[in-house]
């Protein structure tokens, strides 16, 4: 890590080394005559440029450094360390020598020693010098500064890409013109599974996964020995076996003398990506041939209800083609106006929840109208954002019509029911007031037979509306409905202790009649208890996303098959006082609020109902 550091610190300090055009000279002559002499001759030549005095040799920017036998003495530390810090780059350095003084280099007493000297000093002049000599020398120099300034350049620029390959994402390898692998980075070894060390001297056959066919190859060795570059999928083979798409490029490397001299691969494993596709594909099929063969009618619209899609179900039941109606506001798919803007509100209404089922009224394209059960769902993108909506429409005419022939049919007999039923209580009353013994009792079991054959009429009408009506769970207070039914419940048994524990208000998601539940319960607690004074607890608490409605009991427990009734739904068999058929509304009305029941024995005796509803 330390080494990786240092050479990049070095590599940036390399990259401020320049070369200028006019070249800089950096007089360093201590002699005054010498170097007036020497300025006023760069001066006069346009290819240099006089570097002033005074700069220290630091932070002078030069190409050249002209020093004679005092400027090295006295500056031979700054000007050591300046020449290390432009390498690679050479910065020369040309000394000029007195004639008078030919032992300079010899000398070792009190002068430089001759080491010294070659660690620092390029070439060497002896004064005088002629003009066109200095310059020579000179432009030998700066010749020598500009191609190791170009050397450094593309050292520097080879080091980058070396770099960028090892740290790149993407596998690359390159081969020589005949196939043979010679390199490999640390992307192709993670991605293929081979080692460098197994890689090179092989051939990319090793990555041959068998399903690409001879002419993809030939193709391809077609393409790049003409120079041109390749780029295509192809599903190649790792080390332990496993198959893998990746996209690949190859490009031809030309030499100095435009042949080429070998070729550079990068693949980028698309593997997940295409098996994100595949997904996606098999998804789109699947929903295509759902949309396409679901009977119900699908209608797609967007957030401005405007139409966008549709399948042969709606085709076939609105009359409409999507071509007709693309793109046009659903208004004219409704009944009337009103019917329009009721679907527009309750959309509204329901912005926090994804789905919802509404009746709604609709005139086909031959004017027919029908009544549609319409399940919305909202339709969003992959961030999530709402973009628009689905509509499942269920043409439940047929529905309809037997549900209006059921009320009816349960309308002429409950009201037969009753008219007889009054007229025989009528006459067992009459027979019981007049008789004694064993014909009183007989008109007594008449009497409490018919009383309970009207009870089971009345709830059968109870299950026969609700039924029919088939209502949407609501926000309701959940308080006021329970307090209020408990106290009709008292008027009807005073011997019942009954108790009410719950707080000021508290609202949950239940259908309307909701209060038969807490009528039924509590009823049937009172009827089947076997104390003269039955005790029943209704009480609510909230624990998280729940409201828990618990009616408690101390008489001997629901019989197993009334539980049957009231969890499961059962089929009501021949109970005693009609209550199968209550319990069996209760199980309607909190499957429709989308409740939950559960029962468990209440300690010492008796049993306790819990309703589960969601909180609103």
């Amino acid at each position: 890590m330390t080494d990786n550091v240092q050479e990049t610190t070095n590599l940036f300090a390399n990259e401020s080394s320049e070369y200028h055009d006019p070249a800089r000279i950096y007089p360093l002559v201590t002699d005054p005559g010498n170097e007036q002499l020497l300025v006023e001759w760069l001066d006069t030549v346009e290819e240099y440029e006089v570097v002033q005095q005074p700069v220290s040799i630091k932070d002078a920017s030069f190409d050249l450094c002209i020093v004679d036998q005092g400027g090295l003495t006295e500056n031979y530390e700054a000007l050591k360390k300046r020449k290390q810090a432009e390498q690679p780059v050479l910065l020369p350095y040309l000394l000029l020598l007195p004639e008078e003084n030919p032992d300079f280099l010899r000398n070792e007493r009190g002068q430089l020693p001759d080491t010294i000297v070659q660690e620092t000093i390029d070439e060497m002049l002896s004064l005088p010098v002629r003009q066109f000599e200095l310059r020579w020398r000179i432009e030998s120099l700066l010749r020598m500064r500009g191609q190791t300034h170009t050397l450094a350049s593309r050292e520097r620029k080879l080091r980058r890409f070396r770099r960028a390959v090892a740290a790149a994402g993407h596998a690359i390898y390159m081969t020589d013109t005949d196939g043979t692998i010679t390199y490999v980075n640390p992307a192709f070894e993670r991605i293929t599974g081979y080692t460098e060390q197994e890689a090179v001297g092989e051939t990319p056959q090793i990555l041959n996964s068998g399903e690409m066919p001879g002419e993809y190859f030939e193709e391809l060795w077609e393409t790049i020995q003409t120079g041109s570059v390749w780029e295509e999928e192809v599903i190649n083979e790792r080390k332990n076996g496993e198959r893998y798409h990746a996209n690949q490029t190859i490009a031809p490397v030309p030499g100095p003398d435009g042949d080429i001299v070998e070729f550079v691969a990068i693949q980028t494993d698309i593997t997940k990506h295409k098996e994100r596709q595949q997904q996606l594909q098999e998804s789109r099929e699947r929903y295509e041939s759902l949309f396409t063969s679901i009977q119900d009618a699908i209608l797609v619209v967007d957030t401005d209800r405007r139409i966008t899609e549709c399948n042969a179900a709606f085709v076939e039941t609105f009359g409409y083609f999507l071509e007709e109606i693309e793109g046009k506001p659903t208004s004219f798919l409704y009944a009337d106006e009103a019917e329009f803007d009721a679907m527009g509100a309750e959309i509204n209404h329901h912005t926090d929840v994804a789905k919802f089922t509404k009746m709604v009224t609709y005139e086909t394209k031959s004017g027919r109208v029908f009544p549609g059960e319409t399940s919305v769902s909202d339709l969003r993108d992959a961030e999530g954002d709402l973009i628009g909506h689905i509509g499942v429409i269920r043409d439940i005419s047929d529905r309809q019509d037997r549900l209006q022939q059921l009320k009816m049919i349960d309308r002429v007999l409950r009201h037969n029911l009753h008219n007889d039923m009054n007229v025989i209580l009528g006459h067992a009353e009459q027979i019981q007031t007049g008789s004694t013994g064993e014909l009183e009792e007989y008109a007594e079991t008449i009497i409490r037979s018919g009383e309970r054959l009207i009870q089971t009429t009345d709830k059968e009408r109870d299950v026969t509306k609700f039924l029919a009506d088939n209502p949407q769970p609501v926000s309701r207070d959940i308080v006021p409905l329970i307090t209020t039914t408990i106290e009709g419940l008292r008027d009807r048994y005073p011997d019942a202790d009954i108790s009410v524990d719950v707080p000021d208000a508290q609202a949950a998601f239940a259908v309307s009649s909701f209060e038969k539940v807490i009528e039924e319960l509590v009823e049937n607690a009172i009827i089947h208890s076997d104390r003269a004074a039955p005790s029943v607890t209704v009480g609510l608490d909230c624990d998280g996303g729940t409201v828990q409605i618990r009616v408690a009991d101390d008489g001997p427990g629901i019989p197993a098959i009334e539980q049957q009734v009231l969890i499961k739904g059962e089929e009501v068999q021949p109970l005693y006082h009609g209550k199968g058929l209550g319990l069996w509304l209760v199980n309607l009305l909190v499957d429709h609020s989308n409740g939950t029941l559960m029962i468990e024995k209440n300690g010492p005796r008796g049993t306790i109902v819990t309703v589960q509803l969601p909180t609103a």
